[in-house]
């Protein structure tokens, strides 16, 4: 996939853009990703004036995940990114043409200063503050070469005029503000405000010129190159960034198909927040849903931003995620399944005879002797999660249809209603949240019967079979495939942990991260 970066004003600086890695990067939970061919994100970085309304509450749609980077780990991600960006200023910036008039020893003069490039220009480690308005961004020593040619000539007779060179070692400190703002429920904007480049050391070399020139030069030629040398060190600065963020966010998605079935995974950016001199928190839609077809109808408990400042990063995955999840697989069928000798370990592939089962059933024996079986196993209502300190609890109903396969096809014999409970169990592999079903019990009701009248409570043990060793082991194959993380490509979680809270799931955790290089990405897309 490709992404889209457009800047409509190279004025406003694109250096801000390191920091969206950590910001985009919390937006990826709860997902069985089989087919990652997704959309593409669309990011707009603008300049903007005015802050759109939705920067820190209403969000357009419900929040089911919501995540919070510290802001230690926002300082540790601009670091681990800053040898990319470096790489991408090695050549000199261009900066225009300086001209004005002054008074010197000499009387009032007009000077000009051309052919001016700064050179090797290195970018000291940022700072990053979080502060209620957005991030605050502080490159405290950025360092360059200056080289110019200068020339003046006095306004009045006898026209005195002189020309020569100059060059100069220049520290710079850079300071700007950033903010990510929601623009609609599919876009934001990275809004950049009150952008300085001042110069605190300016290391003077002259050539030519008389020795009263020195401090011409430095009173007033330096404060022109300085406000000169803003705009293109910032735009030099947003083209480095520009091209690191755009290989390491182009492995993001934000609408993920899930398997072959229409259902989508959405983690669109839906609220941003900032606690000053803490953490960043953001909120996505955390939804499944299946385009054209009504969404989950409910929704999302309340989740705090933070449990506390002990790890780089926190993420909260509400009910209202996984019960999304359950309603759009619902609607798509995937919960039904047909269960056969075939399909089912060959431990219970017994149970798939009525002869095997005139125990249990002696009046399906008696009318179906020696006859194959197989259930059809309807789900007509979406599985309820239930999230607690306790664990996560799975409530569904089902239908359990067994038929009789006959000479001319399958018939029904009897229809149980199940109403069965189970725990699904939150585990954390290679930055992918996998868990495991466990059975606990169902309600077993007759719903029908056309073989005559049947003792339910004998058939619960088949009930209790067909769970254990069919229904839970084929759930497990898709909750073992694990649920992305939301990690970048070369972000890896250490020592993550679960628990359980009332109505959400608390992932907490440390990374490493080692930004892939231009090229190892390029290849992947």
């Amino acid at each position: 996939m490709k992404l889209r970066i457009t800047d409509s004003r190279t004025e406003s600086s694109s250096f801000a853009y390191l920091l969206i890695v950590a910001f985009i990067s919390i937006a990826y939970l709860v997902v069985v990703a089989q087919d990652l061919e997704a959309l593409p994100i669309s990011i707009q970085k603008s300049f903007i004036q005015q802050q759109m309304k939705n920067t820190n509450g209403g969000a357009f749609l419900p929040v089911g995940i919501k995540a919070s980077v510290q802001q230690r780990a926002l300082n540790y991600m601009a670091q681990q990114l800053m040898p990319l960006i470096q790489k991408q200023l090695n050549a000199p910036i261009a900066v225009p043409d300086v001209q004005g008039e002054v008074e010197t020893p000499i009387g009032h003069v007009t000077y000009q200063l051309s052919s001016i490039t700064l050179s090797r220009l290195g970018l000291s480690t940022p700072s990053i503050q979080v502060n209620p308005q957005g991030l605050g961004v502080t490159i405290s020593s950025a360092t360059a070469h200056m080289n110019c040619n200068w020339h003046y000539r006095e306004n009045s007779w006898p026209h005195i005029s002189d020309s020569g060179s100059a060059d100069a070692d220049i520290t710079i400190a850079i300071t700007f503000n950033v903010q990510v703002v929601i623009q609609d429920s599919t876009h934001f904007n990275i809004v950049l405000s009150g952008f300085n480049a001042r110069f605190t050391n300016f290391n003077l070399s002259l050539h030519g010129g008389a020795s009263w020139l020195y401090n011409i030069f430095l009173n007033n030629f330096k404060n022109s190159i300085e406000q000169a040398a803003q705009n293109a060190i910032n735009t030099q600065v947003a083209s480095a960034v520009n091209n690191v963020l755009s290989n390491t966010l182009s492995t993001l998605n934000l609408q993920i198909p899930i398997l072959s079935y229409g259902v989508l995974f959405d983690s669109t950016l839906q609220i941003v927040s900032y606690t000053p001199s803490t953490y960043m928190t953001i909120g996505t839609a955390g939804r499944c849903f299946i385009k054209g077809q009504q969404p989950y109808p409910g929704q999302p408990s309340y989740m705090p931003n933070s449990l506390g400042n002990d790890v780089m990063i926190e993420m909260f995955v509400s009910d209202y995620t996984l019960n999304s999840a359950g309603f759009a697989f619902t609607q798509a069928g995937i919960f039904n399944y047909l269960l056969t000798q075939h399909t089912l370990p060959s431990a219970i592939s017994w149970m798939f005879n009525t002869t095997n089962l005139q125990f249990f059933i002696p009046a399906l024996y008696n009318k179906y002797p020696n006859r194959e079986l197989q259930v059809d196993f309807i789900v007509p209502t979406a599985p309820v999660f239930t999230i607690s300190p306790k664990g996560v609890e799975v409530s569904l109903i089902a239908q359990a249809i067994f038929q009789v396969i006959l000479p001319t096809g399958p018939v029904n014999a009897f229809a149980l209603n199940l109403n069965a409970l189970l725990d699904w169990e939150v585990q954390i592999v290679a930055n992918n949240l996998t868990g495991s079903l466990q059975y606990k019990s169902a309600n077993v009701t007759l719903a029908y019967s056309t073989i005559g009248n049947l003792d339910v409570s004998l058939i619960s043990s088949i009930v209790n079979l067909l769970f254990q060793y069919g229904i839970v082991p084929i759930g497990n194959i898709l909750a073992q495939r694990g649920f992305p993380l939301p990690t970048v490509e070369g972000l890896t979680l250490q020592n993550p942990t679960v628990s359980y809270q009332t109505g959400f799931i608390a992932v907490r955790s440390n990374f490493v991260f080692v930004p892939p290089s231009s090229s190892s990405v390029s290849k992947q897309q």
